[in-house]
C-alpha cells in the first residue's frame, strides 16, 4: 500500500483480535510515533504499551476508576472490559514541558500526531486499530496509573490489533467546500 493511498483510504477497525504487532512490526509503530512533528525537539509523548497482564491490569484501573465514581454496575463491568476490545492498548501520555516557544497545547498536539503517526503504521503492515479517549483520559485515578504529573495529558488510547472485519470500500465523498477555504 503506498502512502498516500493509506493516508486517504484509512479507517479505523473496532473489531480487533489476536495477534497484536510484535517485533519489529511494533518496534515500526513505535518508531513512527516518535517522528510525529515536534517543535522544540522536546518529544512530548510517552507510550506505555499494554498486553497480556497489561491488559487485566489496565481493566483493574478503569473499573476501580469507575468504582470511585460511583458508575452502576453495567458502567463499572464496560470499563472492566473496555481493555479487552483488542490484544494491545498503547496509552499515549503529552508529556509536557514549560518551555518559552512550545506551548503546552503544540506538544498535546505533538502526541496526538504519534497517536495517528502509529495507527497508519499499523496499518500500513497490516494491522489495524482505532484511537480511543473519553473521560478516563481526565480521571486522577488513571492519571495516577500512568504516572501523570499535572502538566501531562493523556491523548488517547490507541487499541490494535488484527482487524475482524474488512473496512468498507464505500468511498464517502468529502465535501471539501465544508472543510477547505482559501484565504
Amino acid at each position: 500500500m503506498d502512502a498516500l493511498d493509506l493516508l486517504v483510504n484509512r479507517r479505523s477497525a473496532s473489531r480487533l483480535a489476536a495477534p497484536a504487532p510484535q517485533g519489529d512490526v511494533l518496534a515500526n509503530i513505535i518508531h513512527a510515533g516518535m517522528r510525529a512533528p515536534d517543535h522544540g525537539t522536546l518529544q512530548p509523548w510517552r507510550f506505555v504499551i499494554a498486553q497480556d497482564e497489561g491488559l487485566a491490569r489496565l481493566s483493574d484501573v478503569l473499573h476501580h476508576a469507575a468504582q470511585q465514581d460511583g458508575l452502576d454496575e453495567a458502567a463499572q463491568d464496560k470499563a472492566r472490559q473496555a481493555p479487552f476490545r483488542a490484544p494491545m492498548v498503547i496509552t499515549v501520555i503529552a508529556h509536557c514541558e514549560d518551555h518559552p516557544k512550545v506551548p503546552k497545547w503544540e506538544q498535546v498536539v505533538s502526541a496526538g500526531c504519534a497517536v495517528q503517526a502509529m495507527q497508519m503504521a499499523a496499518l500500513a503492515q497490516g494491522f489495524n486499530g482505532i484511537w480511543r479517549s473519553g473521560p478516563w483520559t481526565h480521571h486522577a485515578h488513571v492519571r495516577a496509573a500512568f504516572g501523570c504529573r499535572e502538566q501531562d495529558e493523556i491523548v488517547g488510547f490507541l487499541y490494535l490489533g488484527t482487524p475482524q472485519l474488512k473496512a468498507s470500500t464505500t468511498v464517502v465523498p468529502l465535501d471539501s467546500e465544508k472543510f477547505v477555504r482559501y484565504f
